[in-house]
């Protein structure tokens, strides 16, 4: 048993250690940490540690005990002996409390003097199952060490641990692109920003770069992700801002040498060591892929240049335009003859079009703010800094270089629309050559005397290559245009289209005009055609723009034409005709007294639905009307008189329509096919290079040039049908007017009833 002076002491000791240790080292230890490394993130982990907790645990526990004893301890001596056995119980729990107040506040003494030694706390940040809360405040903690001292033994483990954590990210990833998470990225550039802000020289990060670096992968075989070269950027902008020219002199180094020994050209076939020593044989893949990533680095550092080149860092620049770390030498990131310039400006010229934001999103600029305008700024600047790349040809050391090699034009590229492209662009690289030769700055960049830039003669010299190039390709883009197959695939398609357009033009026709005619007619004979010439390209795989339509064209022509001769010989069936507003229809219906067994409605380029809005449909274009009258809606023609008109005939006069081929002259002549058997429709596509008759049939017409003649296709469809009306046909045709769009008056009021008017007639 705990005698009551014991107890009290115990209770006294307890109060004084909370009020007078315990609490205020936890206060001071978290205001310690704050100020030490300036992070709400490692305070925030401090509080979150099993000592921590447990320290505040038993502090609570001692403050409850404390209290409670005081509150429930009886002042009855009788009371007291009859529970005695809670006075044991408050005691023991009293001890427990003190003896854990003890050893929770020996573990927070030690987990402050990790908190307070860097190496120790970034070992234990870092071990086991690191947290993303972690990694932000390992982050963190390295900053504020980069900030606070030049310890190499301190800084030294931050970045073996950075690079470790890079490497076992890139495990399994072996030839496929990687993305770091996006805290190492947060990261890079918060250390990056220090580090360049900061005035101290970092021993363990001699350069600045090696953070930005170690995101490339000289051993694993990974690729570089689009979010990892923004973050690269991001980091060079941050050293321009700040002014580390030797940063960036260093960067452009290791780059170099990335590009030279780590990202070598991959050939189909080629035996090359994997990175665990095994001896691997290239696919073409894997080679078109590496020529890719080589491109990408390559465009990345042409981008860096262009904006050196755009803040008028002329300095900075010439020494990266020359930097070569062998002899002879090699300029790995650099353009270093024509055939390279001269594709790479016009692909990035081509790219605003493909792009339009591409660059811009890539590249930003600093300071560039002109909204839309941006990503054309920055091609710009792109280009003018590989005309630059012209202009250095000139200054390459004559030792190690064979002018002629150096100037050599490229090879025409094998598509038809890049010929064409590239044609169409060679004025914009002269303007770009002009402008840079005539620069002010072009003599700080150059390693040249400004008494020597003959700029006059090399702008002659270059535009007398840049024209015989304009001629090669103009020569080549005629051949391939004359001497380029006919594709298959776009004949077909002219074919599908003109086969779906006349079954949903004349499906209706062919259903409306299906009468009997056998005996006293009058047979029209229709002959739709089209003969024209198009370019051959346009029926070709390759082509130079695009022929957007030009078969839905075709095909809506022939038909206009069709329609337009099988409308006119409603005419010549001389219908009596009236003039009636749309809100007049329902009137002159009635008046007609029509049946609904023997008379029909044939609604010509108008809406049903528009005239009568209780019209009730019984298929794809077919009505009737209230009193049970069948409609059917037909295509109009635009500037046939039929247009927007309603016939009303008897179901008997309905005439025959019969689709017939061509004759077998025709089909010869043009070398028709038949491609639809209901519609009897024949086309054809037949290039006039190899067809003399159609050639000079084309030429006579005084259109073309033989130039574009032979450039050209004939493209034919004939389209041939027999109408057979019944001689006197009864047949009624209502103009129909809209208010607002048809001036005039209507007239109604003269409309008979339909029988009675044929009936007079007869």
């Amino acid at each position: 048993m705990i005698c009551e002076t014991c107890a009290k002491e115990l209770v006294l000791a307890l109060a004084a250690a909370i009020l007078g240790v315990a609490f205020p080292l936890l206060v001071g230890a978290i205001q310690r940490i704050d100020d030490k490394y300036g992070s709400t993130r490692l305070v925030g982990l401090f509080a979150k540690e099993r000592a921590t907790i447990c320290f505040c645990f038993f502090l609570i526990a001692t403050i409850i005990e404390l209290f409670a004893y005081i509150v429930i301890l009886p002042k009855d001596w009788e009371v007291r002996l009859a529970d005695t056995i809670w006075y044991e119980a408050w005691g023991y729990m009293a001890a427990v409390c003190c003896i854990g107040m003890v050893v929770g506040l020996l573990w927070v003494v030690y987990l402050i003097r990790v908190y307070y030694d860097a190496p120790r706390l970034q070992k234990r940040l870092l071990q086991g199952n690191v947290s993303l809360e972690k990694r932000k405040a390992w982050f963190e903690l390295w900053a504020a060490i980069i900030k606070k001292t030049d310890n190499i033994d301190v800084l030294r483990p931050c970045y073996q641990s950075y690079y470790e954590w890079i490497i076992n990210y890139r495990l399994g990833k072996e030839k496929k692109e990687v993305e770091y998470p996006p805290e190492l990225y947060d990261g890079v550039i918060a250390i990056n920003e220090i580090l360049c802000a900061s005035k101290k020289k970092v021993v363990s990060i001699h350069n600045g770069n090696d953070i930005i670096t170690a995101l490339w992968d000289d051993f694993q075989q990974t690729q570089l992700s689009e979010k990892t070269y923004h973050v690269i950027w991001t980091c060079l902008f941050q050293q321009l801002h700040y002014k580390h020219y030797d940063w960036l002199i260093v960067y452009w180094r290791m780059a170099h040498q990335h590009l030279l020994f780590s990202m070598q050209s991959y050939y189909e076939g080629e035996r090359i060591q994997d990175n665990k020593g095994n001896f691997v044989t290239i696919t073409a893949e894997e080679a078109s892929k590496r020529e890719s990533d080589r491109k990408k680095f390559k465009e990345f550092h042409t981008a860096l240049g262009a904006m050196l080149l755009y803040k008028k860092e002329y300095g900075l620049l010439k020494q990266m335009l020359y930097y070569s770390n062998a002899k002879p030498p090699q300029y790995v990131l650099l353009y270093n003859d024509l055939a390279e310039i001269i594709p790479t400006f016009m692909e990035l010229v081509a790219d605003t079009w493909d792009n339009p934001f591409r660059l811009e999103r890539d590249y930003p600029f600093p300071d560039l703010q002109s909204g839309v305008r941006n990503n054309s700024i920055i091609n710009g600047w792109i280009q003018r800094y590989l005309a630059l790349m012209v202009m250095r040809l000139y200054t390459l050391p004559q030792d190690y270089t064979y002018r002629n090699y150096l100037f050599a034009l490229p090879d025409t590229p094998a598509e038809l629309a890049t010929k064409q492209a590239w044609l169409d662009n060679i004025p914009l690289l002269k303007t770009r050559l002009q402008e840079v030769s005539k620069a002010d700055w072009l003599q700080e960049v150059l390693e040249e005397d400004a008494t020597s830039l003959n700029m006059y003669q090399r702008m002659k010299q270059l535009s007398g290559w840049l024209d015989d190039f304009k001629d090669q390709l103009q020569g080549k883009i005629q051949k391939q245009r004359q001497d380029q197959p006919l594709s298959d695939k776009e004949v077909r398609e002219f074919n599908d289209i003109a086969i779906a357009m006349t079954n949903r033009n004349l499906a209706a026709y062919r259903a409306a005009l299906s009468g009997n005619v056998t005996q006293n007619f009058s047979e029209y004979d229709i002959h739709a055609v089209i003969r024209e010439v198009e370019p051959l390209e346009a029926f070709a795989d390759e082509k130079t723009i695009s022929y957007i339509n030009i078969k839905e064209s075709l095909s809506a022509m022939l038909l206009h034409m069709f329609r337009g001769y099988l409308l006119n010989t409603f005419m010549f069936q001389r219908p009596l005709q009236y003039r009636v507003f749309t809100e007049n229809m329902d009137m002159a219906i009635k008046k007609m007294q029509l049946n609904r067994d023997e008379h029909l409605i044939l609604c010509i380029g108008l809406d049903t639905l528009s005239i009568w809005k209780d019209a009730n449909p019984l298929s794809e274009g077919r009505f009737t009307t209230s009193d049970g009258i069948e409609i059917q809606e037909l295509l109009g023609e635009f500037n046939s008189p039929m247009d927007r008109s309603l016939v009303i005939l008897n179901k008997c006069d309905l005439p025959q329509l019969e689709f017939m081929p061509p004759s077998d002259g025709i089909k010869e002549k043009f070398h028709l096919e038949k491609i639809d058997d209901a519609y009897q429709l024949y086309t054809s596509v037949v290039k006039l290079k190899e067809d003399e008759e159609l050639y000079d049939l084309a030429r006579r017409r005084g259109t073309y040039s033989s130039k574009q003649l032979q450039e050209s296709v004939m493209v034919s469809a004939d389209i041939n049908a027999r109408v057979r009306w019944k001689l006197y046909t009864h047949m009624v045709q209502i103009k129909v007017l809209y208010q607002y769009l048809d001036n005039g008056s209507d007239n109604v009021n003269s409309i008979s009833p339909f029988n009675r008017y044929y009936s007079k007639k007869a």
